[in-house]
């Protein structure tokens, strides 16, 4: 049985995007419900709030240093200085959210070093999509063209081990997609039949976020339910563990082996009593997580 550990309590309304990042051995993720960075650093087990000017829904490692993350205008820098900490720079690419109740949530960057970010509903079930943004070479501008559509909420996202599927969430939907992938990755109308790594039972709760290990096993957190899966390639669940809370959000491997796994969690919706919700969570997995792709934006 997996020992649940509370290593800091942010509070966080919708903690989401855990990263680890290899460059200063430390997690950053964000409050998708505050303008708020948390950086945490295992050694001291200390947290670092940066404040930024508007929510973000996700955060990813760039190749120039620094990060990028996503809102409702689109993307953008994030600057990172021993001395200053984490600043935001202007947009790097600008992205419609869609209109309506479509709304800007979870990214994940492939081996090419392109960012794919997702846009949906939790009303309208066929809004969401997930835009692919190649970076522009030399003076040209970053490309954008929809990936998905025809989705409901696109969520968490991982690669296979060697980048030829991609595990996609859609939350409101149900189900973990496992969708063919590679440098080209062409233009889809909507995923098709039969590309369904899992699909969730109500009682189940809502697919999440989303991390790949070594071996090939994909780790789902289940929002409302307070699981935590682990799934074989084939969507056969391999193992499973329970959260002191029930809104678990963003998963990610981190320390200096990638064995740790991070759970991010929410706060929204609970009652005051519950004071653990919205906070960071770790297990040691027992296995070793695939190093994130660094965005070349």
């Amino acid at each position: 049985m997996m020992e649940v550990e509370r290593v800091a309590s942010t509070g966080d309304l919708v903690g989401e995007s855990p990263r680890w990042d290899p460059r200063t051995g430390q997690l950053v993720w964000v409050d998708m419900e505050r303008p708020v960075v948390h950086v945490f650093t295992p050694r001291t087990g200390a947290v670092v709030d940066h404040r930024i000017p508007r929510p973000a829904s996700s955060i990813a490692l760039r190749d120039a240093g620094g990060y990028l993350i996503t809102d409702g205008e689109g993307v953008r820098g994030l600057a990172a200085s021993p001395s200053a900490g984490l600043s935001v720079g202007s947009l790097v690419v600008r992205v419609d959210e869609g209109g309506g109740s479509c709304a800007v949530n979870d990214s994940g960057c492939d081996a090419e070093g392109r960012l794919l970010v997702g846009y949906g509903s939790e009303v309208s079930p066929s809004v969401g999509r997930v835009e692919l943004i190649t970076p522009g070479a030399g003076a040209y501008e970053p490309s954008i063209r929809t990936l998905c559509d025809r989705m409901f909420l696109p969520n968490g996202m991982g690669w296979s081990p060697d980048g030829r599927v991609l595990y996609l969430a859609d939350s409101y939907a149900r189900v973990v997609h496992a969708l063919p992938y590679g440098p080209s990755a062409p233009g889809r109308t909507a995923p098709q039949l039969g590309e369904v790594l899992y699909t969730a039972n109500p009682d189940e709760g809502l697919p999440d976020g989303v991390a790949v290990d070594t071996d090939g096993g994909v780790w789902v957190a289940f929002w409302g339910s307070g699981t935590v899966r682990r799934f074989s390639p084939d969507g056969v669940c391999l193992c499973s563990f329970r959260l002191p809370v029930t809104q678990p959000a963003g998963v990610a491997f981190g320390g200096p082996d990638l064995s740790d796994l991070y759970i991010t969690t929410a706060s929204y919706g609970q009652g005051a009593d519950d004071a653990e919700a919205g906070s960071l969570f770790r297990v040691a997995s027992g296995t070793t997580g695939l190093p994130l792709n660094v965005c070349r934006l």
